[in-house]
């Protein structure tokens, strides 16, 4: 995110999660299933990875103890009330619902970061991809 900006890679994982979330609900099989929760995982990472650095990049330092706490209470909100509101649209729905929910949300999400996210610049110095070390992680990660 350094490398190309936090807003641009920020606003992809949305992208990413939301048509993760749609193929999810009209994935035909189990195995197409798998494979776009994967996507929907990637756009899920890249957003959560960068939520706090955006906050406190956007945020006066007098006040991004609010902003953090404000994102803290929306995440337990999230846990707290997630599992009920899941069962409620199991039951009168069906589960491909619990995908296709993500998409308006999703969609004012992506549309309120482009409005209202400032810009934000690379750092100062451009450095190159180090791709042996990203395989390397990968290879790490996929192992445990």
């Amino acid at each position: 995110a350094d490398m190309v900006g936090k807003k641009r890679i920020f606003v992809l994982g949305i992208a990413l999660f939301l048509l993760g979330s749609a193929l999810c609900g009209l994935a035909p099989t189990v195995y197409w299933l798998i494979g776009f929760r994967v996507l929907q995982s990637i756009g899920a990472a890249m957003m959560i990875a960068l939520g706090t650095a955006i906050l406190t990049e956007t945020w006066p330092a007098y006040e991004r103890g609010t902003a953090l706490g404000f994102a803290a209470g929306f995440i337990s909100l999230g846990i707290v009330f997630g599992p009920a509101v899941g069962g409620l649209i199991l039951n009168y729905l069906s589960w491909r619902w619990i995908f296709y929910v993500n998409v308006p949300v999703g969609l004012i999400a992506f549309v309120l970061s482009l409005i209202f996210l400032p810009p934000m610049q690379p750092a100062g110095r451009r450095e190159r991809f180090d791709f042996a070390g990203a395989v390397t992680m990968g290879i790490g990660l996929l192992a445990f």
